[in-house]
């Protein structure tokens, strides 16, 4: 059940929700949603980036099309100068190609969300995409993804999303998935179900919509690998592949309609929040870690997971040597 989003306090009062669930030993399920929604996770590009309160920001009206979603991208995609680099295989600790691409707002949406959190919750570690972990031993740490998909995002496709997960050592609490097309914002707590900005919605898990295998691995490429990934699992059980090119976003599917999701070789930033989105949606999720930040992971219903694991501890193994399965 995907149930309507209510305003909550803002930043004092979450604060105050995570100092009372501390209090009374962390067993409720903590904040009712972390720094909440419109404007405290949100940063807004003008139109041509100036950060708000600048003196050509102001002079321009501020459009929000994700204003409630935790994290907000304000651009227009026809005047924002939108300069793409390439990232070589030194950065974020993985081997890149000439298809993975980076932009201003990657960069600039995890900024403001560290200083928020930090401001918020100073005591908490936070390990994202483009700036790593913070330093030193933390009970709670955020996991950000500013932008899931981002050759998506570049090119004007469906599937590129913000992440927002906070864990408690490595148990994974809440999660907020962005759509960065529609700017809805789904958002789920540990026995909390999940919850959207957009009005009371039913996940409608029908048998098409189960049938579907949505697979992500952690290049933009396909190569011999890949392909043999899809006949591993194709046999297995009769699946409709899908490839999004965005885990959060094929991780939300999964949650409101159903299917399952294989993800190998990818960062625990791509996939914390939209796991999270999927087991209060009812599913189930199986993990293979390799070496930090990689780790594998296979999530959908009961017997999906039990058919599939095997395959897919396999596919893990051959993605990484190191990979170890956890329950």
């Amino acid at each position: 059940m995907v149930r309507a989003g209510r305003r909550h306090k803002g930043v004092e009062g979450d604060r105050e929700r995570f100092e009372d669930d501390r209090e009374a030993g962390g067993e409720r399920p903590v904040l009712t949603w972390p720094l909440d929604a419109s404007n405290q996770l949100a940063y807004s590009f003008q139109q041509h980036g100036e950060e708000p309160g600048s003196a050509r920001a102001s002079a321009r009206p501020v459009h929000t099309p994700a204003q409630h979603a935790g994290v907000g991208t304000t651009y227009r995609r026809r005047s924002w100068r939108l300069q793409v680099s390439r990232r070589d295989g030194r950065q974020a600790g993985r081997g890149r190609d000439a298809f993975d691409l980076t932009t201003p707002a990657d960069a600039a949406i995890e900024r403001r969300l560290r200083e928020r959190i930090a401001r918020a919750f100073p005591t908490h570690a936070v390990i994202g995409e483009e700036q790593g972990s913070s330093d030193g031993p933390h009970d709670w740490q955020w996991v950000l993804d500013p932008i899931d998909g981002t050759f998506n995002y570049f090119t004007n496709l469906p599937g590129a999303a913000c992440s927002i997960a906070l864990r408690r050592g490595t148990e994974l609490r809440v999660g907020a998935v962005v759509d960065f097309t529609s700017g809805v914002v789904f958002r789920a707590r540990v026995g909390g179900g999940v919850v959207s900005d957009d009005g009371p919605r039913t996940s409608q898990h029908t048998a098409a919509g189960r049938a579907r295998l949505f697979l992500e691995w952690g290049s933009e490429r396909m190569g011999e690998f890949e392909v043999d990934m899809l006949g591993t699992l194709a046999r297995v059980r009769p699946i409709v592949p899908r490839l999004i090119g965005g885990a959060a976003f094929a991780l939300l599917s999964v949650a409101l309609e159903g299917g399952c999701f294989v993800g190998l070789g990818l960062r625990l930033w791509d996939v914390a929040a939209g796991v999270v989105l999927a087991q209060e949606a009812g599913h189930r999720a199986r993990w293979w870690y390799g070496s930090s930040p990689v780790v594998h992971v296979l999530v959908g219903t009961e017997s999906d997971v039990d058919a599939f694991a095997p395959a897919v501890a396999e596919l893990a193994r051959r993605s990484d040597a190191r990979a170890q399965a956890i329950a």
